[in-house]
């Protein structure tokens, strides 16, 4: 878990400039360079730690399933009090949930919640959804703007 932690050093100041760009920038003033220095900036870090995250997040019940299962109980409380934004919260879950990888370790939610994710919660920011990795059914999706690794 040190490992993973010291790799979130490496990335953070980059992805905090992302959001405020992001955030901050009038459309009039976007500036693909600008953009793509700040994306080149922290993703190489980004994508070293996101692959070797894999192994570590399949083996977090070694620090206590209880622990991690009110974690996330307290996220969903946090969801259905409102206090998160499901425009943002549902599809970038859904869309990041890749049911060809492990089909058994699916969260339990009912059958309608991609429809419903897909036809209206998606609707909001779709620009944005676009850059998910997976349909909001959890399918694997060509991104076309992906730059082939070295």
């Amino acid at each position: 878990m040190g490992t993973s932690l010291a790799q979130h050093h490496a990335f953070e100041e980059g992805l905090e400039r992302f959001k405020e760009y992001v955030y901050s920038c009038k459309p009039e003033d976007w500036d693909r360079e600008v953009f793509k220095g700040i994306l080149e900036s922290f993703t190489p870090a980004l994508t070293k730690h996101l692959r070797e995250e894999i192994p570590t997040l399949l083996a977090l019940d070694k620090y206590g399933g209880e622990k991690l299962k009110k974690a996330w109980d307290d996220m969903e409380k946090k969801i259905l009090d409102g206090t998160m934004d499901m425009y943002r919260v549902l599809p970038c879950g859904l869309g990041s949930l890749d049911v060809t990888y492990a089909r058994d370790q699916l969260p339990p939610f009912p059958f309608f919640v991609p429809y419903m994710c897909h036809y209206w919660y998606m609707r909001r920011h779709r620009g944005a959804w676009r850059f998910s990795p997976c349909t909001a059914f959890g399918k694997p999706k060509e991104l076309p703007f992906a730059v082939a690794e070295k």
